[in-house]
Formats: C-alpha cells, sequence, structure tokens
C-alpha cells in the first residue's frame, strides 16, 4: 500500500488534505478529508425589526459540529425558548438572524456556555426540575444547584 498526497485545499470552510491509500499496482483514487476548524460560539441578540415576533435571538454552535441552534423569543426576559431553528452552519445561522430580525453583526453579545445538564436556550444555569427520584419533570425548570 502506498498513501498519495496531492496537496491542500483552501483554508477556511473546506479546509482539508487530499489523500489516496492504493493497493500496489492500482491507480490512486483520491478521496478528500476535510477538518473544519470549530470553536464554540454562544450569542444573544435583540430584534432591530419593529415588527419582528420575537425580540431576542440566541445562536448555540456547539463543538460537536453537528449544526448551529437558534433560539427565538418573545421576551427580553431569559427564560426558554418558543422556537428554534437548526442551520448547517455560523454563517447561516448569522444570516438567518439577520433576515428575520434585522440582528446585525454589531448586534451579539456573547454569553458563557451553558454547565453540563443545563439548558442551551437559557442565559442562566437552569435545568428541567427534577422529583425526590432524580426523574425529570418536564415544563418545569430550577435554577442549577451551586
Amino acid at each position: 500500500m502506498r498513501v498519495y498526497h496531492r496537496g491542500r485545499l483552501r483554508s477556511g470552510r473546506l479546509a482539508g488534505l487530499v489523500t489516496a491509500i492504493v493497493p500496489l499496482g492500482s491507480a490512486p483514487v483520491y478521496s478528500v478529508h476535510l477538518k473544519r476548524p470549530r470553536s464554540r460560539v454562544r450569542k444573544i441578540a435583540i430584534a432591530s425589526k419593529p415588527d419582528a415576533k420575537y425580540r431576542r435571538v440566541m445562536i448555540h454552535d456547539p463543538e460537536d459540529g453537528r449544526g448551529v441552534f437558534v433560539f427565538l423569543f418573545t421576551s427580553l426576559d431569559d427564560g426558554p425558548c418558543q422556537a428554534d431553528h437548526w442551520y448547517r452552519d455560523l454563517a447561516e445561522a448569522e444570516q438567518g438572524a439577520a433576515d428575520g430580525l434585522g440582528a446585525g453583526a454589531d448586534d451579539w453579545q456573547p454569553i458563557s456556555d451553558p454547565q453540563p445538564g443545563c439548558q442551551h436556550d437559557w442565559v442562566a444555569p437552569v435545568r428541567v426540575a427534577q422529583d425526590a427520584d432524580g426523574r425529570p419533570i418536564y415544563g418545569r425548570f430550577e435554577r442549577t444547584p451551586d
């Protein structure tokens, strides 16, 4: 077996290395191995469109690389979201928030990551309430013990 390195793809969203692993005596068949640099992002913005149904938006881009979540809120107060959307990447999520709510690049405020076991759509460390046996009580929330 031989490994051929044909070159690198451009930097940015589709950065990666083009390689092929071929049995001896065969022609190489190249494949692309993509590396997506990811940084966890969690931020909020207030809607600037006066006629927008939602008043606040939160973007959560988890490290697992499985997409970006956009949480929409009808109130400026912290609480559970009233709607959510999923996008493939951060740029699409930001564009969706800009189109629907008027959230521009300067409107975003970074917020800390959720604590383990806490809701991703709350700013405060809040989890689903639990009964005395530790089972979740869906629809009820509680602040996590410090």
